[in-house]
């Protein structure tokens, strides 16, 4: 965009002189150059232009933030209220919010892998601290972290993602002809707002359970005292949330069969108890164990190939 300084500079370096008033008008008119005004007009219509943007921009991200907020709270209060009373809603007939019960199976699973990685997080950090102390180091460290962490959470994720699931296969066949599939999946999923509140306390409890001492860590019978009592309840809160999960197996299992004149209920129970049963050893024999196996191989590959 040229000026109309500009332009007159360079009329003068090819006429050797200045341009008269038409020569003006006529480069004006054919848009030779461009006047303060004209500039100043561009610029007040980009910058009106920016504006309008930038005020859409914050209308569509506020929209977007009141969204997730109204969303966030309404998921609380219907968290709350199925989490504390998980019979009552299962037993009732009405629709059933199906985006909420799968994030509470997410959040569930999440949590709970989340405490074997906050743990092993803790313990490396603590060999770490302890190995700077004995060699003196003042300068970096081994990043054992960042080689071990991601894959001990995906590797926990995906087994206690399967684990949680394990109750529903013989539940879809146990209530055939009572329930339709997709209305047994829900109601199965009903049961994790309560479980997830395990889920969550075993999670908090993985940042505060103590760690071993240095003295501990040499003597096996002390260590092994020391993790009974210190990480007791990191098993057993979700143990608790995976009970949950059976029980509200076992409690469908009983709305369907509890009037069945043909086969006792114990038997129906019993029923879920080894189908529930023989998922988990397929589980954990063809997927969780091939895993574990691997992550280990491949753990130990990569801390032989750290420099220390």
């Amino acid at each position: 965009m040229t000026t109309k300084t500009e332009w007159e500079e360079y009329f003068e370096l090819l006429n050797d002189r200045k341009p008269t008033a038409e020569e003006y008008a006529e480069a004006q008119k054919a848009g030779a150059f461009t006047t303060e005004d004209t500039v100043k007009t561009a610029i007040e219509a980009e910058s009106k232009t920016v504006e309008k943007d930038f005020s859409e921009t914050k209308e569509q991200v506020n929209e977007a933030y009141n969204k997730v907020k109204k969303h966030t709270g309404s998921y609380f209060k219907w968290f709350k209220e199925r989490a504390l009373n998980p019979t009552k809603f299962i037993e009732a007939q009405t629709a059933e919010n199906t985006t909420y019960l799968w994030v509470s199976y997410v959040m569930t699973v999440l949590l709970t892998a989340g405490i074997f990685w906050n743990i092993v997080r803790r313990v490396i950090d603590a060999v770490l601290a302890v190995y700077k102390g004995y060699t003196g180091s003042t300068g970096t460290v081994p990043d054992i972290g960042g080689r071990i962490l991601p894959p001990v959470f995906f590797f926990a994720f995906v087994a206690m993602a399967i684990i949680f699931m394990v109750g529903l296969p013989s539940l879809l066949l146990i209530t055939r002809g009572h329930y339709q599939p997709k209305e047994t999946l829900t109601k199965y999923l009903g049961w994790f707002p309560t479980a997830m509140i395990f889920a969550l306390l075993g999670f908090l409890y993985s940042f505060v359970a103590p760690l071993p001492s240095t003295s501990q860590m040499s003597d096996i019978s002390s260590l092994t005292s020391f993790f009974t009592v210190a990480y007791s309840p990191l098993l057993l809160l979700p143990g608790l949330a995976i009970t949950i999960m059976s029980l509200g197996s076992y409690f469908l299992v009983q709305k369907t069969h509890l009037q069945d004149t043909k086969v006792d209920l114990i038997w129906w129970q019993l029923a879920q108890i080894i189908g529930t049963s023989v998922v988990l050893w397929f589980a954990i024999s063809f997927v969780i164990v091939p895993m574990f196996n691997s992550f280990v191989t491949n753990g130990i590959s990569s801390l032989s190939s750290t420099s220390w």
